[in-house]
C-alpha cells in the first residue's frame, strides 16, 4: 500500500497549495506519474485529499495542484452541486473509507453552470430535470448575493457564496459531521482563477 503523503488536513492543504504554486509559475514537477507508480497503486490507494469541483474541462484538479497519480480523490458535478445523492455518498466514501483528512470544495471563475442558473432564476425559465436540480442548488447563493446590494460581478460572488454554502452543507452531512467534530477531517472552500491559475482559500 502506498504511503499517504499527508496525515493531517493542514499538511494536505500545504501540499495542494505548493502544487498550485508550481502550476501558476509554470514549473510543474509532474510527480509520480510513471508506469511504476501505476503498478504500485494496484496494491491499493492512500490519497491525501478529496477535491470536489465543477465539471468544467478547464479545471482539472490533478493539473491545477500538480498532483501525483493516487494523490487525490476527485468528485465533480456541474457547479459542484450536491443535488445528486451519489455525489454526497462519494464524498462520504472518500473521507470515511479512503481516509482523506482534507476535503476541498473548489469553485471557479466564469462558471457556466452558475451563469445559466442565474439566467434561469431571473427569467423564470423551465429547464430539464437534471439542469433544474443544478439551478436549485445554486439558487440560495444567488438569492443571498442579490439581496446583499453589492454591485460587483454577480457570477463571481455567486460562485464564492455557493462554495461557502456547499462547505457548510457537507460539514453537516451524516458521517462527515462526526469526522469534522473529532478533528479527523477538515472541509475548506476555495476559488480558482483562469487568468492566473491560482487557487485562493475562502474565509
Amino acid at each position: 500500500m502506498p504511503e499517504r503523503l499527508a496525515s493531517t488536513a493542514q499538511h494536505a492543504l500545504e501540499l495542494l497549495m505548493a502544487g498550485n504554486q508550481r502550476w501558476v509559475d509554470g514549473r510543474l514537477a509532474h510527480p509520480n506519474r510513471s508506469v511504476e507508480r501505476r503498478q504500485e497503486l494496484t496494491e491499493g490507494q492512500s490519497p491525501f485529499a478529496t477535491v470536489f469541483t465543477c465539471i468544467d474541462s478547464r479545471v482539472p484538479p490533478e493539473m491545477v495542484f500538480d498532483a501525483a497519480l493516487g494523490d487525490l480523490v476527485v468528485v465533480r458535478s456541474g457547479a459542484h452541486a450536491l443535488g445528486e445523492t451519489s455525489v454526497m455518498g462519494s464524498l462520504q466514501f472518500a473521507v470515511d473509507q479512503l481516509g482523506t483528512p482534507l476535503l476541498l470544495v473548489l469553485g471557479h471563475e466564469a462558471c457556466g453552470a452558475v451563469t445559466t442558473a442565474i439566467e434561469a432564476v431571473e427569467q423564470d425559465h423551465d429547464l430539464p430535470v437534471g439542469l433544474s436540480a443544478i439551478v436549485e442548488s445554486i439558487r440560495p447563493a444567488f438569492e443571498l448575493v442579490r439581496s446583499s446590494g453589492d454591485t460587483g460581478d454577480i457570477v463571481t460572488r455567486t460562485v464564492r457564496e455557493h462554495t461557502r454554502l456547499t462547505v457548510h452543507a457537507i460539514t453537516r452531512a451524516p458521517l462527515i459531521d462526526r469526522l469534522v467534530q473529532d478533528g479527523s477531517v477538515k472541509i475548506v472552500g476555495a476559488y480558482y482563477s483562469f487568468d492566473t491559475g491560482a487557487v485562493s482559500i475562502l474565509d
